[in-house]
């Protein structure tokens, strides 16, 4: 079993968990605000340094993995590169893809609200 896409799964897991928490105002109708923005933005800023540290202590751990030859050497590896790869997509996928696709989704549903007013 590849860890990999299960580190990935967690992080997107953790990440659209904690968006919403700062749209909770929704349910008194001031979601589509330009508040609405602004909370996005300080929840984003908010999450970068946790998860930038826990991709770099993961990376860091991972890296003798790689740089070691001897017995097993070869199956560690192939252990190991999945992870890698797993922790760099997670971390670009919920510092900057997630945010950006509810921007876009936010703004979206901003404009549709000032076109029927």
């Amino acid at each position: 079993m590849e860890l990999g896409p299960a580190l990935f799964a967690s992080l997107l897991i953790i990440t659209l968990s904690f968006i919403p928490v700062f749209a909770l105002e929704g349910q008194e109708g001031k979601l589509f605000s330009p508040l609405a923005l602004t909370k996005l933005h300080h929840g984003a800023v908010l999450r970068v340094r946790p998860k930038a540290m826990t991709v770099v202590t993961t990376i860091a751990g991972l890296l003798p993995i790689f740089w070691t030859a001897g017995t097993g050497s070869e199956v560690m590896t192939r252990i190991a590169a999945p992870m890698f790869g797993g922790m760099i997509s997670a971390a670009a996928l919920s510092m900057f893809i997630v945010p950006a696709a509810y921007k876009l989704m936010l703004s979206s549903s901003l404009l549709h609200k000032r076109k029927s007013m």
